[in-house]
């Protein structure tokens, strides 16, 4: 059939007429083995000259309605923090206290405070050049000061002989390790001189620090009795055998050292209440030599017993005589210095 233009089609009037063939001739074409002719695409229409095509846009012509909308959410957000955090809970100030007069009743009025008079210290003793030429070095702490408290010093009942400083050491004995009598603290070192010299330390001076060094006191040393004790340089050692000796000095208030036995090597304290069957505990006194022996002191404090290896010895003061004790700090001096030598 001739292709004949559409008459009433005013946009395509030359455009040709495509006929499609039925639907019941597709089985018969697919029998001849003849393929069926594929659709083919309707051809862009062309607007005819002086025609605006009418051409829908797709999207985008709606994009401004948006921005009213958001505005209107952010204000509406804002408003709402305001009446949240602002209106609904506002900083309250806060409240003001009344000053009012406050009046204390007698009861009430606190007491006057006064500031404590402070007294400046007092120096105990006026520090001076050392009694020796040596150049001073620094003093040693005198060694094992509970010998020094636990040896007794002579009862009430005893007089001691003039003491000018006050320092333990009476004048005899200032004399005898050659201090000053006026002086509590003749080298300046910090200790009386007592203390020192109970403690075997040289009052004088600080160098030769010990007595022993300083020449001032000699080592006694029993053969027979196995032992050794200090006693002052001046004195004089007189053994009387079997480890008994006596000390004598000028003043005749001798110091002696006698042995006694301890087979059954009980304590001292035992032993001596043992020998003296009338006294108490508590009237001796307990001390230490600086060796570390045990011994105590009878109720009168002229008398030490000290034991070791099975054997008591007894340093007695001036025995058999009551006179004045020139030599207190001297007599405690030769206990501390007391050594067993086996």
């Amino acid at each position: 059939m001739p292709e004949s233009a559409q008459p009433n089609n005013p946009l395509a009037p030359n455009e040709p007429v495509i006929h499609v063939i039925p639907a019941e001739f597709y089985g018969l074409a697919t029998r001849a083995n003849i393929q069926a002719p594929r659709p083919v695409a309707a051809p862009a229409v062309v607007p005819a000259p002086g025609v605006t095509p009418n051409v829908k846009k797709e999207g985008g012509g709606k994009a401004w309605i948006l921005i009213p909308v958001i505005a209107l959410l952010v204000l509406v957000g804002l408003g709402y923090y305001v009446w949240q955090f602002v209106l609904k809970n506002p900083v309250k100030p806060a409240p003001s206290v009344p000053k009012t007069a406050v009046t204390l009743t007698p009861a009430e009025t606190p007491p006057e405070v006064t500031s404590p008079v402070v007294t400046p210290p007092v120096e105990s003793a006026t520090t001076t050049e050392a009694a020796t030429s040596t150049p001073p070095v620094e003093a040693t702490v005198p060694e094992a000061a509970t010998s020094t408290e636990s040896v007794a010093s002579p009862t009430s009942d005893q007089t001691t002989a003039p003491d000018a400083d006050g320092d333990g050491l009476t004048n005899v004995e200032e004399a005898l390790y050659g201090t000053n009598p006026n002086n509590v603290d003749s080298d300046g070192d910090g200790f009386s001189d007592s203390v020192e010299v109970i403690n075997l330390y040289n009052p004088a001076g600080y160098t030769p620090n010990k007595l022993i060094e300083a020449g001032l006191v000699t080592a006694y040393v029993s053969t027979e009795g196995r032992y050794q004790i200090y006693y002052p340089t001046s004195w004089t050692a007189t053994d009387k055998g079997n480890g008994d000796v006596v000390f004598d000095n000028p003043q005749n208030q001798p110091i002696a050292v006698s042995v006694a036995d301890n087979a059954a090597d009980r304590s001292v304290l035992d032993w001596y209440l043992d020998a003296n069957p009338g006294a108490k505990p508590s009237q001796v006194q307990q001390f230490f030599t600086k060796s570390g022996l045990e011994g105590v002191r009878g109720p009168d404090g002229r008398t030490a017993y000290i034991s070791a290896d099975k054997h008591v010895y007894i340093i007695s003061y001036a025995p058999g005589l009551q006179t004045e004790t020139y030599f207190r700090s001297t007599f405690q001096m030769m206990i501390n210095s007391f050594e067993f030598k086996p």
